[in-house]
């Protein structure tokens, strides 16, 4: 069996290095992409991003509560129940009083809502279709099987205390 040395591990490990830097800065050009593309789009139909978020997250959940709607954005109560009201006048949300509990209020999803979701979604996907089309199938369809592994290791890693590494490595730098 094949033992790598010290020096080929540390050559690994800084070489793993660059590649973390790397997919880090790659991914921050992408969201800042990603970002400026939604705002012109949102912007056409007069919703800012966490509108349409907020219309993302009630076509995945379903109803949900303002509260409910509230602690998900990370944004307080009156703040969701404004963009609650501005989506509910374009007639892309409605919200009725929960039948078991009147004090409650439920907000969904329109036919109007979930229309504007799928013209969005086309407009971001013939965007994608034009980038990709010179590429090489093979190559996009790996990275991509490599992405979904990726985010869903993701969306399950720990996040590092703050002040963690420089308790560990002495270097506030790292």
């Amino acid at each position: 069996m094949f033992r790598a040395s010290e020096g080929e591990r540390d050559m690994e490990r800084d070489r793993r290095e660059e590649l973390a830097e790397r997919l880090a800065e790659s991914m921050a050009v992408i969201m800042r992409s990603r970002g400026n593309a939604l705002r012109r789009v949102a912007g056409r139909y007069g919703i800012t991003p966490p509108q349409f978020f907020l219309l993302k997250m009630l076509n995945a959940h379903g109803e949900m509560t303002v509260t409910g709607i509230s602690e998900v954005m990370m944004v307080a109560a009156p703040t969701a129940s404004r963009m609650i009201a501005n989506l509910c006048e374009k007639g892309w949300l409605e919200r009725r009083k929960d039948p078991a509990n009147r004090r409650v209020t439920l907000v969904r999803l329109t036919r109007k809502g979930k229309g504007l979701l799928h013209r969005v979604g086309e407009m971001q996907k013939e965007q994608f279709l034009e980038l990709i089309e010179q590429e090489d199938f093979r190559e996009i369809e790996a990275f991509i099987d490599w992405l979904e592994k990726f985010t869903s290791r993701l969306s399950n890693a720990r996040v590092p205390e703050v002040g963690h590494a420089e308790e560990t490595t002495g270097d506030p730098a790292r």
